[in-house]
């Protein structure tokens, strides 16, 4: 009974930290990728065509770089 409660608690533990470190990692990711967006309005629309394809939501494989 003790055994299976301190696993259970690990694994709330280990599910509460990666949702406070996913959390605000998502809203950074977000927010670098709104900045982005924002400079490449101001660039010519040749350059932003090779990286991105010109879409602003590339889903989360692009969003990361």
């Amino acid at each position: 009974m003790l055994w299976g409660m301190s696993v259970w608690m690990i694994v709330g533990i280990v599910v509460a930290v990666w949702i406070a470190v996913s959390v605000p990692l998502a809203l950074l990711v977000v927010g670098v990728i709104r900045r982005r967006d924002r400079q490449v309005e101001e660039l010519p629309p040749a350059r932003d065509t090779g990286r991105s394809g010109g879409r602003p939501s590339g889903g989360s494989r692009g969003a990361r770089r």
